[in-house]
């Protein structure tokens, strides 16, 4: 039973942390019954490794870091507000199965190009007010409420 859980850090989405803290309020909530691995995103695909107060970029590409519940207070920003997916979907994932939950604003440069990985789950952040429509997989709209806590909102289905 495993989850890889794939958080854009693009300067744009990582500007709203309520959108990551509702999300990863889902992620923990499933904490009990799956092991969850976290990858981040931006220009890049890399594997996050808890240092102080933030997570870095990993220099070691084969071992996954497992997600524990308040992790996502270690997600931090990085430069780039470019988003390109091509690099988890057309490298990271050919080969694995399991779900994979991607959280992002939905400004991706490259989602013509990538591969299908019919098993993902788009988790898009309640403040992106145009439509996504992502070539495969599921979305749901990411909304959190003050102060009951957070709950989606099915925004479309492929």
């Amino acid at each position: 039973n495993l989850i890889t859980v794939a958080v854009d850090v693009s300067g744009s989405m990582v500007m709203k942390p309520g959108d990551i803290e509702a999300a990863f309020g889902i992620i923990e909530d499933m904490l009990s019954r799956f092991r969850v691995f976290l990858l981040c995103i931006d220009e890049t695909v890399f594997i996050p490794e808890k240092q102080g107060d933030s997570f870095t970029r990993s220099a070691v590409h084969t071992k996954s870091y497992e997600y524990k519940k308040g992790d996502w207070r270690y997600i931090k920003t990085g430069s780039s507000g470019t988003t390109y997916f091509e690099p988890l979907f057309n490298t990271y994932m050919p080969g694995h199965r399991e779900l994979l939950v991607v959280i992002t604003d939905g400004y991706i440069y490259d989602l013509d190009k990538l591969e299908r990985y019919h098993n993902t789950l788009w988790l898009i952040s309640e403040s992106r007010d145009e439509p996504f429509t992502p070539p495969f997989g599921r979305t749901v709209k990411i909304e959190s409420k003050k102060p009951a806590g957070f709950h989606l909102q099915q925004a479309h289905l492929k």
